[in-house]
């Protein structure tokens, strides 16, 4: 697996191995109902509570991973909210299994689980953040994921100002592409999200059970995994052994890309 290293929020990148060549696909049809029976037995894992939820992005140097995963194909594996979209867009994966710790961000997947199919263009999906659109967009989460609901609506609830702003700051980025500003990204992950692609969980990822059950489902499906977005997570992991025995469990190939992040206030 390759690794790819940028400085979150700066123009600083370290690569080993070669860029990847663009490649032009039609979206991705939805998955089979045996297909998603296999992609959500991916059981969630030990979560726990940050003192603060990043159901928000604070790196904004993803662009610098472009040409090392740009139509890689495959499947991604990525921690965090939203910024796991762009890359998943760009390299035009084929499922996106979203984990992380916080089990606030597997609601805000699922939040956007429900939107995205919905909202055919980037401006109808920021617009259902509008303070005026929140009693439709409740009802929607509630219709769509009955019993399920809960968690979903007070994410939404709670963030909805927070993300309209964001949002809106997404869309309107002018240091590259995102899944918000680029129409073609934006139509390949409404794709994910209404073909059942998109599998959110809540897990530590250097504990049991969900990155083996990760490697399991992608071999299952006969999609390899192709991007690994880390961001810093193993900064804050004790359990560094369990963490590397989860990675080489994932069903990577010789074209997987290991990506992290940093921060560095002396380079923003």
């Amino acid at each position: 697996m390759r690794t790819v290293f940028a400085l979150a929020g700066v123009l600083s990148l370290v690569s080993f191995g070669p860029t990847v060549a663009a490649t032009a696909s039609a979206q991705p049809a939805p998955l089979s109902a045996e297909q998603r029976r296999v992609a959500n037995d991916v059981a969630d894992g030990r979560s726990g509570r940050s003192e603060r939820s990043y159901v928000v992005s604070n790196e904004w140097a993803h662009r610098l991973f472009f040409p090392h995963i740009e139509g890689l194909g495959g499947a991604m594996v990525g921690v965090g909210a939203d910024q796991a979209y762009t890359m998943a867009a760009v390299a035009r994966s084929e499922l996106l299994f979203a984990v992380d710790y916080d089990p606030v961000i597997a609601a805000t997947h699922r939040l956007y689980g429900v939107l995205v199919p919905d909202a055919a263009t980037p401006d109808a999906l920021v617009a259902s953040f509008e303070r005026e659109a929140e009693a439709a967009a409740v009802a929607r989460i509630e219709e769509r994921l009955g019993a399920d609901a809960a968690p979903v609506v007070r994410v939404y609830r709670r963030y909805r100002q927070r993300l309209l702003v964001y949002l809106r700051n997404v869309q309107r980025y002018r240091f590259g592409r995102t899944w918000l500003s680029d129409a073609e990204l934006y139509a390949h992950v409404r794709a994910l999200h209404a073909g059942g692609r998109v599998i959110a969980r809540t897990a530590d990822i250097t504990g049991p059970p969900t990155l083996e059950a990760i490697g399991a489902a992608s071999r299952a499906l006969g999609v390899p995994v192709r991007v690994v977005y880390l961001s810093n997570v193993e900064m804050f992991v004790a359990n560094r052994p369990q963490l590397v025995t989860n990675m080489r469990a994932l069903n990577t190939d010789a074209r997987a890309v290991l990506l992290r992040t940093a921060y560095s206030p002396q380079l923003r």
